[in-house]
């Protein structure tokens, strides 16, 4: 087994003596990764989003100043993912067993004496449930705080790509073009252009990203199982938005860890 790169920070590479004996735990900053394993299109792997939290963890944490008191759980790398049902290669669990897991790391972390827990989520599938969680243990143990980790740094993209390409699109597929470059684990000969919807259409209701959405199922909006344009994807611009995307990350860390 090896350990990830951010070996200092992740708490499986600590004894139980050694965590019992961390200082001022309280005050640390727990971040846990929500990531999935579900189709990404005919280009890219199926491990994409628990494999992009790795991959913002691994750029994001060599950025933070040392000292900082921050820890990472395990990633939670199977979600709620039922929407890409059909496709070989998905694996989820029901969202109630994705909340059972997640109320668990919560509850455990607690025990050990942590306070202060951000998500760092990689698939949208998840946000509800993980949010429903963190608003549940809240309720149930008042000295402690949650939150998502989020970079705040928004890839320069077309107003149709950021309306309507949400998977496998042309972010995600730069990203990975970028993160995987020394493996070659995107398919370039085929990158599909799939829209469920166009900018012109003057509607509320949309899949996603929209004052009204409707529940959908990805068999029903996409025949490649992209949504987006991943022939606009490049490797410099995955490159440059993971660099600009990673010091944002950095920041948001510290800033959640000094407050």
């Amino acid at each position: 087994m090896s350990f990830p790169s951010y070996r200092k920070f992740y708490l499986p590479s600590y004894s139980p003596s050694q965590i019992e004996a961390f200082p001022n735990k309280e005050s640390a900053l727990v971040i846990i990764p929500t990531g999935a394993i579900e189709q990404h299109g005919p280009q890219l792997p199926v491990a994409v989003d628990s494999l992009m939290g790795q991959a913002w963890l691994s750029l994001a944490l060599p950025k933070v100043p040392e000292g900082t008191p921050v820890f990472v759980t395990p990633p939670v790398t199977i979600g709620k993912s039922n929407e890409h049902v059909g496709y070989p290669g998905t694996l989820f669990v029901p969202a109630k067993i994705l909340r059972r897991l997640v109320h668990s790391i919560f509850q455990q972390c607690y025990g050990w004496g942590f306070r202060k827990f951000a998500f760092l989520n990689t698939h949208g599938g998840n946000m509800s449930v993980v949010r429903a969680c963190m608003q549940e243990f809240q309720a149930e143990k008042s000295d402690i705080s949650t939150c998502f980790l989020r970079s705040g740094f928004a890839p320069p993209i077309s107003k149709q790509e950021a309306a309507f390409g949400f998977h496998a699109n042309q972010v995600e597929t730069a990203w990975m073009m970028a993160a995987t470059e020394d493996h070659q684990l995107v398919d370039s000969t085929y990158l599909p252009c799939e829209y469920p919807g166009s900018v012109d259409d003057p509607a509320e209701l949309r899949a996603e990203c929209a004052p009204a959405t409707y529940s959908w199922v990805t068999a029903d909006i996409s025949d490649s199982g992209v949504i987006g344009d991943a022939s606009l994807a490049t490797i410099e611009d995955g490159r440059e938005w993971l660099d600009k995307g990673a010091a944002a990350l950095a920041e948001s860390i510290v800033t959640l860890c000094n407050q």
